[in-house]
């Protein structure tokens, strides 16, 4: 499982399927719009780290021009907040 954080308030974490014609396919995926929310990129993923991946879609495809990083789940630290 990857997480994708991009430009925008958007992130997506889920399995990596594929990356062809500038775009990245992901599958069985959580694509989080923080706007809305008062919880970050960061608390989010922190979070999908230690609950586990919410599926709200199947299939998403990522723009790469849109991308500014991609990183393993199983790479995130965890951290206890207070």
């Amino acid at each position: 499982d990857v997480v994708i954080d991009t430009v925008s308030s958007w992130v997506y974490i889920g399995t990596l399927s594929d990356i062809r014609n500038n775009t990245i396919i992901l599958t069985n995926l959580d694509a989080h719009e923080t706007r809305d929310t008062e919880t970050t990129k960061e608390i989010y993923i922190h979070e999908t780290r230690t609950t586990g991946i919410r599926i709200n879609r199947t299939r998403a495809f990522v723009n790469l021009d849109m991308v500014v990083s991609v990183s393993l789940l199983a790479d995130v630290k965890t951290f206890q907040a207070g």
